[in-house]
């Protein structure tokens, strides 16, 4: 077992009264989101005009159970605050008042102390100089320090790890899987993929204009220049072509959508918001580590397209929408991820 958030979490469950896993991640992380120059949320210019300069970070309920279940890693920013020399310093305190004293039962210390312990002596690549401090602190009683700093250590490492059988068997059906399968399969052929709507010459005020924008302030930003409009593409072959595949892009995500609701009667929310969640899933990790690096818009723009191309969607997922989410949906789907203001290439906000 590798120390991870995951693996750290769930020891710390074992000494909870009530399984919690979103609440237990905000108790963990509080005082990590309390730092507003290292973990912040984005300030958007309707946030400026209302006078708000800062907006604390808050733990996404979805995305802390997939931290937990050791599906997703952690959220980038977390990681970064992890490494803060001010959240190191007042971690262990912290962890006295608030995990020893708050979020454990005081009955059930001893069962997590000895299951963390069991857990940094079954780490086979920890540096044994770590090891050796951490079972000192425990020797010492130091509880506090002893779970801070195996947190702080933990939340960084990679949280999906994936185990390979040596050999997968494929289970075979039951009578009711048949029956499935071939529901399945008779509605694919039934409801043949529909063909993906035209981009049309002028842009959409309405559902193209939030990412068209963004995509003209990422070949901007690439070019270091303050602007790109619309005509100056023709100055410019390489973003032009992207420009016009991404709008391509756009039209089959958003046929998909329309046509799931109009020929298979599946409610948006129970079908095409899934799979832009999953889709968001998948590109925010390298979406957030995009800002982090430093990357142009263009760059993380590219990026993020090729993790959302590759996204895997689930299989309840892939069979509800009979299959007709490939690659270019996914990738349009962003586009419409940027339109709810949930991506952005360029973030032209102030930022605290």
């Amino acid at each position: 077992m590798r120390i991870n958030y995951s693996s750290y979490a769930h020891v710390i469950e074992k000494g909870m009264n009530k399984r919690n896993m979103t609440g237990m991640a905000q108790v963990l992380f509080k005082f990590m989101c309390d730092h507003e120059d290292v973990v912040t949320g984005r300030i958007t210019k309707k946030d400026l005009e209302q006078g708000i300069t800062h907006k604390r970070y808050n733990v996404p309920d979805r995305e802390s159970i997939e931290w937990f279940r050791g599906e997703h890693d952690v959220a980038e920013t977390l990681k970064k605050g992890a490494g803060n020399s001010d959240i190191i310093a007042e971690a262990p305190g912290y962890f006295d008042e608030n995990i020893i004293d708050g979020l454990i039962n005081a009955q059930k210390l001893e069962i997590v102390i000895n299951a963390m312990t069991e857990l940094i002596e079954g780490d086979d690549i920890l540096d044994d100089q770590l090891r050796e401090r951490w079972k000192d602190l425990k020797e010492e009683k130091d509880f506090g320090t002893f779970l801070a700093e195996i947190f702080l250590y933990a939340v960084p490492q990679p949280n999906c790890i994936v185990t390979i059988d040596q050999e997968v068997v494929a289970p075979e059906l039951d009578d009711e899987d048949s029956k499935e399968l071939q529901m399945f399969e008779s509605l694919v052929q039934k409801h043949a993929k529909p063909e993906s709507k035209t981009p049309p010459l002028i842009i959409d005020p309405v559902k193209e204009m939030t990412y068209v924008k963004q995509l003209l302030k990422a070949y901007a930003d690439a070019e270091h220049i303050p602007c790109m409009e619309m005509e100056d593409l023709q100055s410019y072959p390489v973003y032009q072509r992207n420009f016009e595949k991404q709008r391509r892009d756009f039209y089959s995500a958003d046929t998909i959508r329309e046509s799931s609701k109009e020929i298979l009667k599946i409610k948006e929310k129970d079908g095409f918001d899934i799979v832009k969640q999953e889709v968001l899933d998948t590109v925010t990790p390298v979406w957030e580590l995009s800002f982090s690096e430093g990357q142009n818009g263009y760059q993380r723009l590219l990026r993020v397209l090729n993790s959302a191309g590759n996204a895997q969607l689930s299989s309840n997922t892939k069979r509800r929408l009979l299959d007709w989410i490939a690659a270019a949906e996914k990738q349009g789907i962003c586009h419409i991820l940027v339109g709810e203001d949930r991506l952005w290439w360029v973030d032209d906000t102030e930022t605290i």
